[in-house]
């Protein structure tokens, strides 16, 4: 299955790389934004979700305005949102996932995850022994990620070597320990076309493209560039790895289906790429390849980039959305509606 209708994947079966030692992992997301919902890591290891929970994919099979919290976790480190489905990566090491299921359920025998992503149908752990292995989500009986997976079965796709996982719409990358980045799963717009350059020191995929930047502070994007997500003004289906120019002091990245976003040093927030729905923090305003920076929002700690919507953790702990807001996806207290959420190009806190 692909929009395109034909299939072409890119698999990645193992990255060997001998003698790798146990990874610490990156910095764990205690926020995550899924295509219609957005999750958190409170302060005590619960668990809160708001917006579209028609699956369970808030932790109670309903739609929230406000977070609400997630029964049945506690000790909860890092948070994943897909589609219709989330999961939480607990601090003893286990993963649990919630969505089309009637309460939060364990991954396999999984006890030494150290980082967690999800897709739109999938979600991966990065292990204490640098393997990245994969599961389906929710109701799904097939991966895209890992085609051979069943339902329930957890499958390796990178075998060691790993430091840090991302996962997009039907693909993921990988990057490994000698800052090279590796990609697996469908590669119909080039998205698992990584740069051979090596050096990187984090990756973000999502959607079609995916982006990667190093200590220096650039950054680095391929894929899908209808709307200008990889950074260049030549828009294509599929753009090779390409220096985003008029962006630097890159910290961090997050990116979501056609648009992309950088945290810089300077806690400021750089978006470009779609903005149907005021994504990219401004009003109106078409697509634009520039980076651009979100007004009004500064000492940002964490980015969350969904399907239409964004949230960010500030240095303070308030955590503040903008974008889509068709089901209380933003968080700000009114009942959601699907006919009449009113997006927002202004972050605004969630209520509390």
């Amino acid at each position: 299955m692909t929009r395109l209708g034909l299939a072409v994947f890119c698999t990645l079966a193992s990255v060997a790389i001998a003698g790798s030692p146990p990874v610490p992992g990156p910095a764990p997301h205690t926020l995550c934004a899924g295509a219609y919902h957005s999750c958190a890591v409170w302060k005590d290891g619960t668990v809160r979700c708001w917006g579209h929970g028609i699956k369970g994919q808030t932790g109670t099979g309903g739609d929230h305005g406000r977070p609400a919290p997630v029964a049945g976790i506690s000790g909860a480190v890092e948070v994943a949102c897909g589609e219709w489905f989330s999961c939480a990566r607990l601090r003893t090491g286990g993963v649990r996932c919630w969505g089309a299921f009637a309460s939060p359920e364990a991954v396999g025998r999984i006890d030494d995850a150290v980082s967690l992503s999800a897709s739109d149908a999938e979600a991966c752990v990065l292990r204490r022994s640098a393997a990245v292995q994969c599961w389906p989500g929710g109701e799904l009986v097939s991966s895209r990620l890992s085609p051979d997976a069943k339902p329930g079965q957890v499958t390796t796709v990178v075998a060691d070597g790993a430091t840090q996982v991302s996962l997009g719409s039907i693909h993921g990358c990988a990057l490994v320990a000698d800052g090279a980045v590796k990609c697996f799963g469908e590669n119909f717009t080039g998205q698992c076309a990584a740069p051979t350059e090596k050096g990187f020191v984090g990756v973000a995929a999502g959607g079609s493209h995916s982006c990667a930047w190093k200590a220096d502070g650039s950054a680095v994007c391929w894929g899908n560039n209808e709307y200008g997500a990889t950074g260049d003004e030549v828009l294509s289906r599929s753009h090779p790895p390409m220096r985003v120019s008029g962006l630097k002091d890159v910290k961090s990245m997050s990116v979501g289906p056609g648009y992309s976003c950088a945290i810089r040093r300077d806690g400021q927030v750089w978006c470009w790429g779609n903005n149907s729905f005021g994504q990219r923090g401004v009003v109106e305003g078409a697509a634009a390849f520039q980076p651009t920076v979100v007004k009004g929002l500064d000492q940002v700690a964490e980015l969350a980039a969904g399907g239409r919507h964004l949230c960010a953790r500030l240095t303070s702990g308030r955590i503040v959305c903008w974008g889509a807001n068709f089901w209380g996806e933003l968080g700000g207290g009114s009942e959601p509606n699907a006919i009449s959420g009113a997006p927002s190009a202004v972050p605004r806190p969630i209520a509390e």
